[in-house]
Parts: structure tokens; C-alpha cells; sequence
């Protein structure tokens, strides 16, 4: 195989370049409607995932083969906080919704999860695509450390738990049709 060349690294386009992303979370439950996370999120990950390799042993041999996909089910987010603590009392309040603070009393997982999509944008602003992440809920906010010898932006770095994650609309199809949710017949 011989050296790429400047046309070939040329024809591959634009590259794509980190800020080029909205992670939403349309409906905070507990909260309402609130479209100010999706823009003061600073902070986000593509979750990885891995799909296992069991090992079958028969005989003194060893075959490996595919075993389920796995992520690791958690997203962590970092938030630019406004004068009024607005993000992390929204995520506060959708918390104390799901486990009372004063009683301990909580809600099933019906009431307090939602729907988060993390869409990723070409240069030009255009949607590439879009990552929907299911039954998501906060699972932890880090200390706000504050610090009277400087001044810097508050960040709020929350944790986030969800079910499953799909990359596009095909690929959420699948997934439900795999998984007996969906059906195709008669389409």
C-alpha cells in the first residue's frame, strides 16, 4: 500500500471539531419544560461501547465468539452555571422529585426518567446525527467548589444515568424491532 497523498487527505472534507454538539433534555421531570440545559451544556461524551467475547472451552480449545453489547449506562455532563443557580437547581429539584429529600419516599423510574438527545452538527451547523438516550435520570452532582481567591465560571458536573442509548433513527428502529417493542408487519 503506498503513502497516502495530499488529494486523497484532501477529498476526506471537513474535520469534525468538538463544539459541535446539543445535548437536550426537553421535559426535566419534576421540573417542566426546560430548554436552558441544552445550551449551557459544556460538556458531553459519545458513550462507547463494547460488545463481550466469551470464551468456549471444549476440549483444550478455546473459541471466542460475540457476547452481548455492554455501555457503561452513565453519561457525565458539565454545565455552565448562570447568577441565579438555575442548572443545579434544576437537577436538584429533579432529584429531590425522585427521592423526597425529607422522607426518603420515591418514584418509579415511569415518573422520573426521560428522553435526552445529544445531536451532533457537520462545520456548517447541519444535524449529522442524533444519539436518543432512554429512561434517563441524575445520579449524582459534584461539589461546586467555590473559591474567593480568584474569578472563574461556576461549573455544575452532574452524572446521569440511562437504559440505552441509540445512534439514529434506523438505528433505534432496529433496536426496538429487536428487542419485540416495534413491529414491521404491513409496513
Amino acid at each position: 500500500m503506498a503513502k497516502a497523498t495530499l488529494s486523497e487527505i484532501k477529498s476526506l472534507g471537513d474535520a469534525l471539531t468538538t463544539e459541535c454538539f446539543r445535548f437536550e433534555m426537553p421535559l426535566v421531570p419534576g421540573v417542566g419544560i426546560n430548554a436552558k440545559l441544552g445550551l449551557k451544556c459544556q460538556s458531553c461524551v459519545i458513550p462507547g461501547l463494547m460488545n463481550e467475547r466469551p470464551i468456549k472451552e471444549l476440549f483444550g480449545s478455546k473459541v471466542p465468539y460475540r457476547g452481548p453489547r455492554v455501555t457503561s449506562n452513565q453519561i457525565d455532563l458539565v454545565y455552565l452555571e448562570d447568577t441565579k443557580l438555575d442548572t443545579y437547581n434544576t437537577i436538584r429539584g429533579w432529584m429531590d422529585y425522585m427521592v423526597d429529600p425529607l422522607s426518603g419516599d420515591g418514584t418509579s423510574v415511569s415518573l422520573h426518567a426521560t428522553v435526552a438527545l445529544l445531536y451532533i452538527f457537520d462545520p456548517q451547523g447541519n444535524t449529522i446525527t442524533t444519539h436518543t438516550f432512554w429512561n434517563v435520570f441524575p445520579i449524582a452532582i459534584q461539589d461546586i467548589q467555590l473559591d474567593g481567591t480568584q474569578t472563574a465560571p461556576v461549573l455544575v458536573h452532574a452524572s446521569f444515568s440511562f437504559d440505552l442509548v441509540v445512534n439514529g433513527l434506523q438505528s433505534l428502529t432496529s433496536s426496538l424491532v429487536n428487542r419485540g417493542v416495534l413491529s414491521l408487519a404491513g409496513l
